[in-house]
């Protein structure tokens, strides 16, 4: 069956609930076979689309543009259960991924998923990339070749204890010899960051030796480092970009609420997110993030510690508050370097919910008792430090001012974030204080 537009434009066709938008020149789709065995129907399919295109914005801000792709597909039919075998494939341009599913319904289904694309030059996969789908790395230039993996298994009955197991290999040779669009050796230097809400620029400012807000690492205090790493990224150190148990996780969560609540972001994901992608909510930027970073720790461009000191000086941590030292001196009147436990906790528990700080505290600007967060994080920290640590240090006030400002936020207007105006020194706040 050959399938072509009544003109020379691509058709549009749109499919509710799944894709919108979809273009395409030619297509053509062959049933190879077709039978019944053992009480099951076999089928194998094949088919192919030139001028492929996709304009649907949960996948993409822009058009995603395939010049060719093709696939073959042979599959089982049973009661309650579908088979695809592991000789199925797809072909997006030069990039070929052979592809395993199972399902096997019931009262408790069982998921299983499994992706391989063979050995692959890395030019070539580069360049096969769909347009539109990966606007922001662009096409990098590399020696060497790629291989990926992927196995996933979901038990309804047991959703903690999915199995996911992800690998992307590369050839002793693979090297970037020339970035596209992007280049993440900027961070390595000073450069502008900008924060976006909603596609609205919020806050531009400098990050880096000089700048007015940079706080270096070393003069960040410990005890906010390792609140910030054990509330968000516990293997930051030991991990290549990727903490498979957090995915395992966010999907065992994701599927007992049957919505998405949690990404299993690492902090490398969550810095290539702010400061090279932005927060658009797209597949596309999701597996841009993922793919870059992996370039990024794979190759080894920035360091784990420059990483992080740029990530603890960027993030949001309140209404129109970034990085570590406006946050101190907003909340405490403190330089970062003298936060305590609690405090530290505190700030490394709303990095999730920036804009819903107020929600964390009582009516007169102290921690919620009944916050399981900080509950949770303030027990993680004494627990590393065997009992040694103060426990009233996890008895936190925010500062009367930061207080008063945040609920004057809540007052305003829901639509837009004002930058929160930030003394520029302890003494300063204290002498607000008292006004």
């Amino acid at each position: 069956m050959v399938i072509e537009p009544l003109n020379k434009d691509r058709k549009i066709v749109n499919i509710p609930l799944i894709l919108n938008g979809l273009g395409f020149r030619k297509g053509e789709f062959k049933v190879r076979k077709l039978a019944e065995s053992g009480g099951k129907v076999v089928a194998q399919m094949s088919g192919n689309i030139e001028g492929f295109q996709v304009n649907d914005g949960r996948i993409s801000d822009t058009l995603v543009e395939i010049n060719g792709a093709e696939g073959s597909f042979n599959f089982a039919l049973r009661n309650n259960e579908f088979e695809l075998d592991s000789s199925s494939f797809i072909q997006l341009n030069k990039i070929k991924t052979h592809i395993y599913a199972r399902f096997q319904g019931g009262t408790h289904p069982i998921y299983s998923l499994g992706l391989h694309m063979p050995e692959l030059r890395a030019n070539d996969f580069f360049s096969s990339l769909p347009t539109g789908l990966f606007r922001n790395i662009g096409t990098p230039k590399a020696t060497g070749s790629l291989e990926y993996r992927m196995r996933l298994v979901l038990e309804d009955e047991r959703p903690q204890d999915v199995i996911l197991e992800s690998e992307m290999k590369a050839s002793p040779d693979f090297k970037i010899i020339q970035w596209g669009n992007l280049d993440p050796r900027m961070i390595n230097g000073t450069f502008t960051y900008t924060f976006y809400d909603k596609g609205k620029e919020v806050a531009r400012f400098d990050v880096g030796e000089g700048a007015d807000r940079f706080v270096p690492y070393d003069e960040i205090s410990p005890k906010l480092v390792t609140a910030v790493m054990k509330a968000e990224d516990p293997d930051f150190y030991y991990h290549k970009g990727f903490y498979i148990e957090a995915f395992q996780y966010s999907i065992a969560k994701n599927y007992k609420l049957k919505r998405f609540a949690n990404g299993g972001s690492t902090i490398s994901m969550q810095l290539v997110k702010n400061v090279f992608l932005g927060r658009r909510k797209t597949i596309a930027r999701k597996i841009e993030e993922i793919l870059f970073t992996w370039l990024i720790e794979n190759q080894k461009v920035v360091s784990k510690r420059r990483m992080l000191e740029v990530y603890l000086n960027i993030i949001e941590w309140g209404p129109g508050l970034f990085g570590a030292n406006d946050a101190s001196r907003f909340y405490f009147g403190k330089h970062p370097s003298e936060l305590n436990w609690g405090e530290s906790a505190f700030l490394a528990g709303i990095i999730p919910r920036p804009k819903s700080v107020l929600w964390m505290l009582d009516s007169v600007g102290c921690v919620r008792s009944n916050w399981g967060k900080y509950k949770s994080l303030g027990k993680r920290i004494m627990a590393r430090d065997s009992g040694s640590i103060d426990t009233t240090e996890f008895q936190v006030c925010i500062l009367p001012s930061a207080y008063r400002k945040l609920k004057g936020k809540k007052r305003g207007s829901k639509d837009t974030i004002e930058v929160v105006a930030v003394p520029s020194s302890p003494a300063e706040m204290l002498d607000e204080e008292n006004d």
